[in-house]
């Protein structure tokens, strides 16, 4: 990026953590790192106990355009997904691509031994983002799997290694790897002016997305953070609490152990807290399809819980930068405040839960909504970038004549573009100009800015 759009991305950024601060009174800056002692996580003398979400496309976005397509997503879709998060009382975020970028002509290490600062600053903002609206984030440094983003292939292949599993074993691709985590971790930000080893936003260093890795790998990948970065957690990357050895258990250089539960299972998930609970290190539910199974239950279980210390639900999409939310195909897209009954329902469940881990009692008034943006605005279509915590809108259209008539009317994100929506206003003829305006309205019912009004000729 250049110096200007950096300071646009800095300024939107302060902005918004502004509104939000000064209209909904959340949004702590994070200026303490989260440490562990035995099982339990704290920050200072409290005990942290969190819940959030996973928003893998922070860094990268594989769902860019009509058609889908790989570029970084706009600081609108991140600022958005942030303060939806601070919406639903989330404190953790994990997000794949803040940590995962090799392999991509747009990554961060493209080609071997290649950094490119303009990808790690699109990281950055998100992390600062994130920090100043009272987030934290766990971050993995490479996945078991070939997607977009990168994973241990690249490493492997930019030694002309064919088989992956040598990831684990070759002292050269080991090397590559531990490089690729120096610079990602001690290159400093142009947004705080702190490298992400000194960045008390982040919360852990995952070792990677879904890895299953042999224990002498992980402790020396642990070892090695922690000898450049002494601030942060770090987390074996093995998905399973099954598959994690006894050996990996045992392991000074970890902190945090998790399960990624594909049902919602709580027998799984109670397997996993009577082993854990013979460990003093910490447990938590890295991701779950939260409409796969009993979700009040296991939340319940969760917020009862002594060997957990939270949860993260697969996963959360934000509104698009033209209108609606951006979409994704896996099946456990969450958009706010929820697509279907069943989807409202289980947001509020969550952002419920949320609370409860905080230790907070009782009802907690939601964020008022930033301004929409009207995208588009003529006689027969009318359609807006949506606002986070917003959910409704009121769209209110107004004649531009003497005694002009007034339309109000109540919309959501789901039902964009509109159609004919000057059907039901009169006007004394046609040529009578309209000023269109939309306004979110959060689920207090209290109406945050409006937007820019538009005048439909």
């Amino acid at each position: 990026l250049v110096k200007e759009e950096i300071r646009e991305m800095r300024f939107v950024g302060k902005l918004a953590v502004i509104l939000v601060m000064v209209m909904a009174g959340v949004g702590s800056k994070i200026t303490e790192p989260v440490r562990r002692e035995g099982r339990r996580l704290y920050v200072g003398d409290q005990v942290f106990r969190f819940a959030g979400f996973n928003a893998y496309w922070m860094g990268l976005d594989e769902n860019v355009g009509w058609e889908g397509g790989v570029n970084y997503p706009t600081p609108f879709r991140v600022d958005d997904a942030l303060l939806s998060a601070v919406e639903m009382q989330a404190t953790v975020v994990r997000a794949h691509t803040l940590g995962i970028s090799t392999g991509n002509p747009l990554s961060f290490e493209p080609n071997l031994h290649e950094f490119r600062n303009f990808a790690l600053n699109r990281i950055h903002y998100a992390v600062y983002r994130a920090g100043e609206l009272g987030l934290r984030l766990i971050i993995p440094l490479t996945d078991n799997w070939k997607y977009y983003h990168g994973g241990k292939h690249d490493f492997t292949e930019w030694e002309g290694i064919a088989r992956q599993r040598y990831f684990y074993f070759n002292e050269e691709v080991i090397s590559d790897f531990e490089e690729y985590i120096a610079h990602l971790l001690l290159t400093p930000s142009n947004y705080t002016g702190l490298p992400l080893a000194e960045d008390p936003t982040v919360m852990a260093w995952e070792t990677g997305n879904e890895l299953v890795a042999p224990a002498n790998w992980t402790g020396r990948i642990a070892r090695y953070i922690k000898s450049i970065d002494a601030m942060h957690l770090v987390q074996d990357g093995t998905p399973l609490v099954e598959m994690v050895t006894d050996a990996s258990l045992e392991l000074d250089a970890v902190d945090m152990y998790t399960d990624h539960l594909y049902p919602l299972s709580v027998k799984r998930f109670e397997l996993d807290e009577r082993r854990m609970a013979m460990h003093e290190k910490v447990f938590y539910v890295g991701e779950y399809g939260w409409n796969t199974g009993d979700l009040p239950r296991f939340l319940k279980k969760v917020e009862e819980s002594v060997v957990t210390s939270g949860d993260l639900f697969w996963s959360f999409f934000p509104h698009d930068d033209n209108w609606g939310f951006v979409q994704h195909d896996d099946g456990f897209t969450v958009h706010y405040p929820g697509d279907t009954p069943e989807m409202v329902r289980d947001v509020v469940l969550l952002r419920s839960h949320a609370l409860t881990q905080q230790g907070v009692a009782g009802p907690v008034p939601h964020v008022i909504p930033p301004a929409p943006l009207i995208r588009v605005a003529n006689r027969t279509t009318l359609a807006w970038r949506g606002a986070a915590a917003a959910a409704a809108y009121v769209v209110t259209c107004v004649c531009e004549e003497a005694g002009g008539a007034t339309l109000s009317f109540f919309q959501d994100d789901n039902h964009t573009p509109l159609q004919n929506y000057l059907a039901e206003i009169q006007c004394s003829t046609l040529s009578v100009p309209i000023r269109v305006t939309v306004t979110g309205e959060n689920a207090d019912l209290v109406r945050g800015t409006p937007s820019e009004s538009v005048r439909v000729l």
